[in-house]
């Protein structure tokens, strides 16, 4: 990756970091396995107790850094009879922290960030889940006294050199948000995309090497005026008590 585009970016891509940890969100979890294969795109077969289970993964990313032989993970069992797997992948290690590794809890993260009124400075009047505008479905809508905001929410599991790189495999779906974002925006709409970070890391920057298209489009969205959040958060498990943390101070509008 060029470093021109980290520098490009810089002014929307740090991330601040302060003691101050606001709790989210309680994400359980309820035991600790080992990773032993990726079986496909959703199911995964760990080690726990001394014996293989399938576990379900909830998660479109390759994730090839976190999910791997050997590897701790954390699981949570689901009472569901009609299900073929009753486990769902929480998390993984990466060096000395847990990654959030499941997408089924992003937009409820960040619903919380905007219930708390983080990404707006006017009062919230309506918050929508899974808008429809054109050809995608976007995560929220939120009207304010101002203005009108389609936004789309994204997970970052992946990080290089302390950098937080998105996305981690190619991505049409996240191609087709951002153009859409602008097309909105030229219709009188604000345009924001979210960018759950969990990997503790100093910046951001979109993934050249692994999207191309999608990177330049992420430029080109910048250039009509997107807002772009980073956020960096953090998984904290504690084994009887899990909070989803997030660093308060970085909602700062980069």
């Amino acid at each position: 990756m060029s470093i021109l585009i980290i520098q490009h970016i810089s002014d929307f891509s740090k991330l601040m970091y302060n003691k101050n940890m606001k709790k989210l969100l309680k994400i359980p979890f309820t035991d600790k396995a080992i990773f032993l294969k990726r079986l496909n795109k959703y199911v995964g077969l760990v080690k726990l107790n001394n014996e293989t289970t399938t576990i379900h993964i909830h998660d479109p990313g390759r994730l090839t850094e976190l999910i791997f032989p050997g590897n701790e993970v954390l699981i949570n069992r689901v009472n569901n009879p009609k299900r073929k797997t009753h486990f769902d992948l929480i998390a993984a290690k990466n060096d000395n922290e847990w990654i959030l590794v499941n997408s089924m809890y992003h937009s409820k993260i960040a619903e919380k960030i905007i219930k708390y009124n983080l990404l707006f400075s006017d009062k919230i009047e309506l918050i929508k889940s899974e808008v429809k505008f054109k050809n995608s479905r976007f995560d929220f809508l939120v009207k304010t006294c101002k203005t009108t905001t389609l936004i789309e929410v994204k997970g970052c599991t992946l990080r290089k050199e302390n950098i937080a790189l998105f996305p981690d495999a190619p991505t049409k779906r996240g191609n087709k948000h951002l153009l859409e974002l602008i097309e909105a925006q030229k219709l009188g709409f604000k345009g924001i995309l979210v960018i759950l970070v969990f990997p503790q890391s100093k910046c951001f920057a979109p993934n050249f090497d692994t999207d191309k298209t999608f990177s330049q489009n992420f430029i080109k969205s910048l250039n009509h005026y997107i807002n772009i959040f980073p956020i960096q958060l953090k998984y904290s498990p504690q084994f009887s008590n899990n909070n989803f943390q997030r660093n308060s101070s970085t909602m700062s509008k980069y």
